[in-house]
C-alpha cells in the first residue's frame, strides 16, 4: 500500500504546477472531507469537518433539480405556444424561483464552509509571504514544545492567506482558532486579532488601488457580518449610494448589498491581481474530483472560484493521471485543439427550429472559414458520428439529452483512447446516476474514459433559449475568437458567460465542464 501510494504522489508531481486537484467526499460517519492534491512537490493535506452541515445545501439542491424538471417535463413548444399570458407568467414565475433558490442555496453552502472553501483553489503561492510567516510566528510564540501537524496547518494558513479577499473577517478568525486549536497553542483574542490583521496585509494592495473607481471605496471593505448586523435604514442608504433599488424586505435588501459587495470584490480582484494570476489565460485552474452525493451541485458557483481561470469536474484522481497523458507538449500545462477540426450535429431531431436557427450560423461560419463538417436538421449514420469523434479535435451535440439516441454511450467508449473533446449543449448531457453498489454512471464518463481531454455537459434539464445564447457566446468567445496572443480555457470561458442566461443559476448554473483545462491552438 505504501508503494502504492508513494507511486501515485510521483505521478501526481508530473502534472502541471498550475493544477490543484481537490476531492470532496462523504465519511464513514457523514463528515465531509476536503482533500487538497498540490501539484507543486508539495504534500496532499486532507480535513475531516463534522461541523459543517452538507446535507441541507445538498438537500435543497436535489428538490428544485426535481421540480425543475417536473415544470419542464410534459408540455411541448407547440403547447407552450398556445398557453395565455397568465400561463406564461405563471410559468416564468416559477422558474425564476427555482432560480433565486439555487442562489440562496449556493450562498447558503458559502456560509456553511465557511474559511474552508479556500481550500477549493490553489492560490499564489504566498508560504514566502512575510506576513504569513510573522502569522505563523505568532500563532507558535505560546507553543511549549514542538509543534504538532505544523506542514498541514502551515499549508492551511497559506491557504486562508491566499483567499482572504473571500472571507469574512469572522471567517478568517475561525479559520486561526482551528489551527491554534489542532497545533494546542493557547490564542488570546487579542493575538487572533493581531493575526487577522497579518492576513489582511495581503488585501490592502487591492483596496487601495484607483483602479477600482467605479465603485464607491467603502463597498469592498464591507464585511457580510457586519451587513446583516446594519439597521434597515443604513442598508437602504448604501443601496441608494450606488444607484440600487431599495424596495424589499430587510432580507432582500441585504443580500442586494452582499451581491453588490461581491461584484466590487470581484472587479477589485481582477483588475490588481498581477497578469499571471488574473481570470485569463495564466494562473491556476481547479479540478474537482466529488462524491457521487455531491455532484448534482453547481460548486462552480462558490465565490472563491472566481481566482479560477478554470474549474473542471473528473470522476477519479487514477482517470486525470491518464487522461493528462495525452496533453500536448510543448504546452505542458493544457491539452490544445485545432479550430479547423471540428465537427458537429445539430438538432438532429427536427423539433428544436429555434436552436438551429441561434446556432446555426454560427455553425456555418466555421464551416465557411475553417472547414468545419456537420450535419443539421436530420438524424446521422452513427458511423459517421463515430468517425467525427475520432477525426476531429471537438465535436459539437446541440439537440435533446447527450445525443445517445445517435451515437450510444458504449459505442463512444469503444474509441478507447481516441475520442474528440466534446460540447454536448442537451439537458441532463452531465448527469451522472449511481446504480445501486456501483459508482456513477453516464454517458459524460463514456468520453473521458474513452480520452476525451474535456467534456462541456449540462448537471440538470435546462430550457433551449437560454442554453442557445450560452452556446453561441461560448463558441464566439472561446473557439472562434481569435484575438489575443493566448485563448482562455473552456472552463473559464463557460464562468464567464453564465451571465448571458436569463436564469443565470437554474440554466447557467447547469452547465458544467468535465476533464482537463483545454484551449484552442493559434492558427
Amino acid at each position: 500500500m505504501e508503494e502504492m501510494a508513494r507511486n501515485c504522489f510521483d505521478k501526481v508531481q508530473q502534472l502541471p504546477d498550475t493544477w490543484v486537484i481537490v476531492s470532496l467526499m462523504i465519511g464513514l460517519s457523514s463528515e465531509l472531507v476536503i482533500t487538497r492534491f498540490p501539484t507543486n512537490g508539495a504534500a496532499p493535506i486532507s480535513f475531516c469537518l463534522p461541523s459543517v452541515s452538507w446535507k441541507a445545501c445538498i438537500h435543497e439542491m436535489d428538490v428544485i433539480v426535481q421540480k425543475s424538471r417536473n415544470v419542464l417535463s410534459g408540455h411541448t413548444a407547440k403547447e407552450a405556444d398556445s398557453w395565455s399570458s397568465e400561463q406564461k407568467k405563471e410559468w416564468w414565475d416559477t422558474r425564476k424561483k427555482l432560480d433565486k433558490r439555487i442562489e440562496k442555496s449556493m450562498r447558503s453552502m458559502q456560509e456553511t464552509l465557511g474559511f474552508w472553501r479556500c481550500l477549493l483553489i490553489k492560490g499564489t503561492s504566498t508560504h514566502e509571504k512575510q506576513c504569513v510567516r510573522q502569522c505563523w510566528d505568532l500563532l507558535t510564540s505560546r507553543k511549549a514544545g514542538p509543534v504538532q501537524l505544523a506542514e498541514r496547518n502551515q499549508s492551511l494558513l497559506c491557504a486562508i492567506a491566499d483567499a482572504q479577499q473571500w472571507l469574512s473577517d469572522s471567517e478568517i478568525v475561525d479559520g486561526i482558532r482551528h489551527i491554534a486549536a489542532e497545533i494546542d497553542a493557547p490564542l488570546p483574542d487579542y493575538e487572533a486579532r493581531k493575526a487577522l490583521q497579518l492576513l489582511r496585509k495581503l488585501g490592502k494592495r487591492s483596496e487601495s488601488s484607483p483602479s477600482q473607481a467605479t465603485h464607491s471605496s467603502y463597498l469592498p471593505k464591507l464585511e457580510m457580518d457586519n451587513i446583516k448586523k446594519m439597521k434597515v435604514s443604513e442598508v437602504k442608504q448604501l443601496l441608494a449610494a450606488e444607484g440600487l433599488r431599495t424596495d424589499g424586505l430587510k432580507k432582500v435588501l441585504v443580500e442586494r448589498l452582499i451581491a453588490a459587495r461581491d461584484a466590487a470584490l470581484l472587479e477589485a480582484l481582477n483588475s490588481t491581481l498581477p497578469k499571471e494570476h488574473s481570470a485569463g489565460d495564466q494562473g491556476f485552474s481547479t479540478i474537482l474530483i466529488l462524491n457521487h452525493q455531491l455532484q448534482q451541485f453547481p460548486w462552480e458557483g462558490m465565490d472563491v472560484m472566481e481566482s479560477c481561470r478554470g474549474v473542471t469536474r473528473m470522476p477519479s484522481l487514477d482517470l486525470i493521471l491518464q487522461n493528462a497523458k495525452r496533453v500536448i507538449p510543448p504546452t505542458p500545462t493544457y491539452s490544445l485543439i485545432r479550430r479547423d477540426r471540428v465537427r458537429f450535429l445539430l438538432n438532429p431531431a427536427g423539433d428544436l427550429k429555434s436552436t438551429q436557427n441561434q446556432l446555426g450560423p454560427v455553425l456555418e461560419g466555421g464551416v465557411t472559414t475553417y472547414g468545419w463538417e456537420g450535419v443539421a436538421g436530420e438524424v446521422p449514420d452513427p458511423d459517421k458520428l463515430r468517425n467525427y469523434l475520432l477525426a476531429a479535435d471537438l465535436y459539437i451535440y446541440c439537440g435533446h439529452g447527450s445525443g445517445e439516441a445517435y451515437l450510444h454511450r458504449d459505442q463512444v467508449l469503444s474509441l478507447k483512447s481516441g475520442c474528440s473533446a466534446a460540447l454536448l449543449f442537451g439537458c441532463s448531457s452531465g448527469r451522472l446516476e449511481r446504480e445501486g453498489i456501483f459508482g456513477p454512471s453516464g454517458a459524460v464518463l463514456a468520453y473521458l474514459r474513452a480520452g476525451s481531454p474535456a467534456v462541456l455537459a449540462m448537471l440538470w434539464d435546462v430550457t433551449d433559449r437560454d442554453i442557445d445564447q450560452l452556446s453561441v457566446k461560448i463558441l464566439q468567445d472561446w473557439l472562434l475568437n481569435e484575438d489575443g496572443n493566448s485563448s482562455p480555457s473552456l472552463a473559464r470561458v463557460l464562468q464567464d458567460s453564465r451571465s448571458v442566461c436569463k436564469l443565470k443559476y437554474l440554466n447557467g448554473h447547469a452547465a458544467v465542464c468535465y476533464g482537463l483545462p483545454l484551449h484552442v491552438a493559434k492558427s
